[in-house]
């Protein structure tokens, strides 16, 4: 019975997910939503999302933080350092990022034996947003611009509309 029925739930040209009340972001179109909802008329529903595509997924959280993105990015990177994967490591320097609606955040790749991947990380009114993809090498190098325009879609808007 499960076999026979489809988990694809495919994003649709200009669909954002809502990640608060006041923050969205843009998935790639056809890529799955694994997790996260979808803004709507009347949206009440809001939280971290995942999407896969590409051989690639990619998850955000939102928190409350008070601190810079780089001081994220530096609290992120404690965790995911302590994985249980001896091969991960860092590897390149940050880089900012920013997005469509001008918010700059950081940006710095990873890598392990399993996968390649990035982590980001921007500050937004008092709310933290952790964006992490990962997947096999080859399709983190195809998946790199549509990665990148993902993160750039992040904004926020008035909390009234979503």
């Amino acid at each position: 019975m499960n076999a026979s029925i489809g988990w694809d739930d495919p994003v649709r040209a200009g669909e954002q997910l809502a990640l608060t009340d006041t923050v969205v972001f843009t998935p790639a179109t056809g890529w799955n939503v694994e997790s996260g909802f979808r803004v709507v008329d009347e949206q009440v529903r809001f939280g971290g999302a995942t999407i896969a595509g590409d051989g690639v997924t990619v998850e955000v959280y939102p928190d409350s933080f008070d601190g810079t993105a780089d001081q994220l990015l530096d609290q992120v990177e404690k965790v995911t350092s302590r994985t249980a994967d001896p091969s991960f490591r860092v590897d390149g320097s940050r880089s900012t990022l920013t997005t469509t609606t001008g918010q700059t955040g950081i940006v710095q790749p990873y890598s392990s034996l399993s996968n390649d991947g990035l982590v980001a990380a921007f500050v937004l009114d008092g709310t933290g947003i952790e964006i992490t993809a990962y997947g096999p090498p080859t399709q983190m190098t195809a998946a790199a611009q549509t990665i990148r325009d993902m993160i750039a879609s992040i904004q926020t808007i008035d909390g009234n509309n979503a």
